[in-house]
């Protein structure tokens, strides 16, 4: 499981930043982001979101809160070398920023 900076939320961009990950697949994501991040603070044109263990401002869910809503994904395919292809399978969970869920105050 990765944590994984998408500008845009576009796969197909060559800039994304692997800012976490684990091996461990059982685990929660909501747990997984409360091991790696005390708080997660972003900006945008309109709102500042912050996010901490206790409460969210600016934003109507904690991605720290087990009734957070992720998205899952399994990405599975090769990854070719010079003198093999080696099969992998990648379980992503994503925390989707909406604008309908974002509270400007």
């Amino acid at each position: 499981m990765e944590f994984v900076l998408h500008p845009n939320n576009n796969e197909y961009n060559d800039w994304n930043e692997v800012i976490f990950s684990s091996c461990d697949l059982k685990i929660d994501p909501y747990i997984l982001a409360s091991k790696a991040f005390d708080s997660i603070h972003i900006s945008t044109a309109n709102a500042i979101l912050k996010f901490t263990h206790e409460k969210v401002t600016g934003y109507s869910e904690n991605i720290f809160s087990e009734n957070s809503t992720w998205d899952f994904d399994i990405r599975e395919g090769y990854e070719e070398t010079w003198f093999s292809s080696n099969p992998y399978r990648n379980y992503i969970y994503k925390f989707l920023i909406s604008k309908d869920k974002v509270i400007i105050e």
